[in-house]
């Protein structure tokens, strides 16, 4: 069954029920809360006719809960955004973040439908948190939205609590891969990830630049059955003041574990056998295959004070347990571990709160070159060893200042995100920042060298209600 076939079964599904929703809710139980979002990007470098050298977006979000009655519940967020400034497909869409329904009995409890369900507990990078589908249209500012599936709680075991996840149909994260304007994943910073296949092949440059765009075949690999399903458990509890957890899950990674390009054929062929085959239209059709991993993780938080020790780690079995598959990861472990304290009354009654890990992502056992070492798109594995963190400035409950960083302690490529909030008035927000990357384009491995030409200011213009 195909995704849009399970969607429509549960729409069907809730409008079947919507007469007996009318007449059974009680409108003094149901809210209605939102936002509209304004945000302005402008890149300091690099301006290009082909890029978006500047973004316009606009963005709306309604939260409506029907508490139908004590023990059943709907909820539905819509959420819309569009980029006035260009028309490409990439940067308009309309779609439900989280659209369930709820049903609490004593001890148990069950949501059905599209939801955002969250594990693990550190801070940026946290290695059990694989239920969420991400949009990287804008790669640095990713947004994240719910999968459609099915969630279940127990809580009548004392202080453990067991939740288990069944996702029927799996849906992968969004790239634009090879949008003509956007500056992420235009063909050039693809090719160039890709190790410059095409060029080393024989390819002209002038072809290399004249690319539009791919014809992307999205997870050619997977079945079109239940075997496209996931699932997982998960075991968490407070003891002593630990608030740990154990969990299991079967998944299909969400960003594409490898690429397979396939070039037009040749239009005008020399004579003799051909050089290459990267002649003629340059129209390439490129397939993402997604593969499913076997995970298991663990982790705790402790609090001594104002000081938080938090561990999250999972290890991952892959399809390829031996090593001898190039196109599918080699089983790994990841792990983030760090301390977050809160420093308070630094000046006057403003706070600042520090959050400082590190992330490790490490093969496991090693079989020659590690996954970290991949030349090309590894969108996965960017790291093997960085720093992470953020540190929040409060000054009062209406304004405050925020850097989330990301360091790798290999090969030096970083990510600064400094921002500022202010709330001059009730529900009104402006909110300013920036972003700031940059890698080493003679590494081979450096991942965020193919965007150190993309620096940027960012304005936000938010009403909540």
């Amino acid at each position: 069954m195909t995704n849009r076939m399970w969607m429509a079964c549960a729409g069907l599904v809730m409008i079947a029920g919507l007469p007996g929703v009318a007449s059974a809710v009680e409108w003094d139980k149901v809210t209605f809360r939102g936002f509209l979002q304004y945000q302005h990007k402008s890149f300091l470098l690099d301006h290009q006719p082909l890029f978006d050298n500047t973004n316009n977006e606009l963005r709306a979000q309604m939260e409506l809960t029907f508490d139908l009655t004590d023990e059943f519940r709907i909820r539905l967020t819509p959420e819309a955004y569009t980029d006035v400034t260009r028309r490409d497909s990439y940067r308009h869409r309309v779609y439900f973040n989280e659209g369930y329904g709820q049903v609490t009995k004593g001890d148990f409890d069950l949501r059905f439908g599209k939801q955002i369900v969250t594990w693990g507990q550190a801070d940026t990078v946290r290695p059990t948190d694989v239920w969420r589908r991400r949009d990287y249209s804008d790669f640095f500012l990713d947004t994240e939205e719910g999968v459609l599936g099915l969630r279940a709680d127990f809580t009548g075991l004392g202080p453990l609590t067991v939740q288990g996840v069944f996702v029927p149909y799996f849906v992968p994260d969004i790239f634009p891969f090879g949008e003509r304007h956007n500056r992420f994943f235009h063909a050039e910073n693809v090719y160039r990830q890709l190790g410059q296949e095409m060029l080393n092949n024989g390819a002209p440059q002038e072809l290399v630049d004249s690319l539009d765009g791919f014809r992307v075949s999205d997870g050619a690999n997977l079945p079109n059955s239940l075997r496209r399903s996931e699932g997982g458990i998960r075991i968490s509890g407070s003891f002593d003041g630990w608030d740990v957890s154990a969990s299991y899950a079967s998944f299909f990674n969400r960003v594409p574990t490898s690429f397979q390009m396939t070039p037009p054929a040749p239009a005008n062929p020399p004579p003799g056998p051909p050089p290459n085959t990267y002649f003629g239209d340059p129209d390439i059709q490129m397939a993402l295959f997604y593969h499913r991993v076997h995970m298991i993780g663990f982790d705790f938080v402790k609090l001594f004070g104002k000081l938080g020790i938090r561990t999250e780690a999972a290890y991952f079995f892959t399809e390829d347990r031996k090593g001898t598959d190039p196109r599918v990861d080699d089983p790994y472990l990841k792990v983030t571990t760090g301390f977050d304290y809160e420093f308070t009354n630094i000046i006057g009654d403003s706070d600042l709160t520090l959050i400082a890990q590190v992330a490790i992502d490490e093969e496991l056992p090693r079989k020659g070159a590690t996954i970290n070492q991949k030349e090309g798109i590894n969108l996965i594995h960017f790291y093997r060893y960085a720093f992470v963190g953020t540190a929040t400035w409060k000054f009062t409950e209406y304004l405050k200042v925020q850097t989330p960083f990301f360091v790798n302690a290999q090969n030096g490529d970083y990510l600064v995100q400094p921002e500022f909030n202010w709330s001059p008035v009730d529900g009104f927000e402006i909110i300013g920042g920036g972003d700031i990357v940059g890698g080493d384009r003679t590494n081979p491995q450096s991942f965020f060298s193919v965007f150190d030409r993309d620096d940027r200011v960012r304005m936000a213009l938010k009403y909540s209600w």
